[in-house]
């Protein structure tokens, strides 16, 4: 076995406790699990949702996280260009910026911009509180889905605006 690939499953590793909780944010947003994964690299791997980075991990000699900036300041870390960079003992310490890995997902997600305001699904999305489109790409586009994951509903028995 080289030693690259015990970086990897360390790698792997980290991704796969932090994956739950990322989720979490891809579902509140009505978006496609599948857009979220993880991308090996040389020296380290990449969080990706879609092509854009949230995390970098590196099991380096010094093991090191990387967060996409968010609205969420990340302590003890240091500004590098869009990242807060941290060098951690273990890649497991990892788990305590799940709050700050989650922010820059969703600022991730609230910058992708909308196709059209909204579909023919308004007034079932509207009753439901949540976006009821099945295509999730078409639904990750849509400017009613970004109104109600904010909490305004403008059509329906849950009207609020």
């Amino acid at each position: 076995m080289d030693q690259t690939s015990l970086f990897t499953t360390s790698e792997q590793d980290a991704y796969a406790r932090l994956e739950p909780q990322l989720l979490a944010v891809v579902e509140a947003n009505w978006a496609d699990p599948a857009q979220l994964r993880l991308d090996p690299r040389k020296s380290y791997c990449s969080i990706l949702f879609g092509n854009s980075v949230i995390a970098r991990l590196s099991a380096g000699a010094s093991p090191t996280l990387a967060i996409l900036k968010g609205k969420t300041p990340v302590p003890g870390a240091v500004e590098d260009g869009n990242f807060y960079k941290l060098s951690l003992s273990d890649l497991a310490e990892a788990s305590a910026y799940i709050p700050q890995m989650q922010d820059a997902l969703q600022a991730v997600i609230d910058r992708i911009p909308k196709d059209f305001s909204c579909c023919s699904r308004y007034e079932e999305c509207s009753d439901k509180k949540a976006c009821t489109n099945p295509y999730k790409d078409m639904a990750l586009r849509c400017g009613y889905r970004k109104a109600l994951h904010s909490g305004k509903v403008f059509y329906g028995e849950n009207r609020n605006i």
